[in-house]
């Protein structure tokens, strides 16, 4: 998923956190997911999966405001990453940015 090439310091415990989120979010549990994708962003508030995890939590809820900013800070680092791109076509389809969502499917 958003697997970090680079050596950082709780790398593998972002991701740790995150994959629990994610079993947190398709379990329904959405505030212990969301609890979950908040301490990995106190270990490193640039990593793009917690911003996925909370893009997607936030999609879910209909917060689009908030799933178009998580997009963005996850695409930041992430531009490549399926997943990033995917949140970030959902966000713009539920704009009905047509063109810009197909931009993106085509870059990705």
């Amino acid at each position: 998923m958003f697997d970090d090439d680079d050596e950082h310091d709780g790398t593998d415990e972002i991701e740790a956190l995150c994959r629990e989120a994610l079993a947190r979010f398709d379990d329904s549990d959405l505030e212990s997911a969301r609890e979950r994708a908040m301490e990995a962003i106190q270990l490193d508030d640039e990593h793009p999966f917690p911003m996925f995890v909370l893009g997607l939590i936030a999609e879910f809820e209909g917060d689009i405001p908030a799933a178009r900013t998580m997009s963005e800070l996850a695409l930041r680092t992430a531009a490549t990453n399926p997943d990033a791109i995917s949140l970030r076509v959902q966000v713009h389809l539920h704009e009905h940015e047509f063109e810009a969502a197909e931009e993106l499917l085509r870059f990705g």
